[in-house]
């Protein structure tokens, strides 16, 4: 069997799976929710060529596949040039655990894009507070980390493992 658009979990072909009508929806739902969440805390995203905001992982494109399954749950697949893996912690059953999974690749995302929108002010607070080289992660992460407990604070979660 060709490596390329194969990526097998318990001997099945997730990336040829074609979802039912009831799997699209629970996936586009799904979807939506996380942009919602995007939008809702204000994350930064990029601009395409086109002037459109660039969403991130959240939509498909010929790299990346969001589906789902009912008896395996969520699936994340990755790929570049017809080879595909699956996504880190996916499959998943569980839609709050890939939730956030998905949100934490759209944080860190976000906070290199803000990290790289407040450039200068950020490296001239940084001279303030430490005597090393600049280092444009720190911000980059803790916006990342700022934006999933902001998150689970208002979805009502007790506890999360953020990294």
């Amino acid at each position: 069997m060709s490596e390329h658009y194969t990526v097998i979990h318990n001997g099945e072909n997730l990336y040829s799976y074609k979802m039912n009508l009831q799997e699209k929806e629970i996936v586009e739902a799904f979807r939506l929710e996380l942009i919602d969440i995007c939008d809702r805390l204000d994350i930064p995203r990029t601009k395409r060529m086109d002037g459109s905001l660039y969403m991130g992982r959240l939509l498909d494109d010929e790299d990346f596949v969001l589906k789902y399954k009912a008896d395996v749950g969520f699936i994340v697949l990755y790929g570049e040039r017809g080879v595909f893996q699956m996504g880190k912690e996916f499959p998943t059953l569980d839609r709050e655990q890939a939730k956030l999974i998905m949100l934490k690749t759209e944080f860190q995302s976000g906070g290199f894009t803000y990290e790289l929108n407040l450039r200068k002010t950020l490296e001239i607070a940084w001279k303030e507070r430490y005597k090393g080289e600049y280092d444009s992660r720190k911000a980059a992460f803790e916006f990342a980390i700022k934006m999933l407990m902001r998150h689970t604070r208002f979805a009502g979660h007790r506890e999360v493992r953020v990294f």
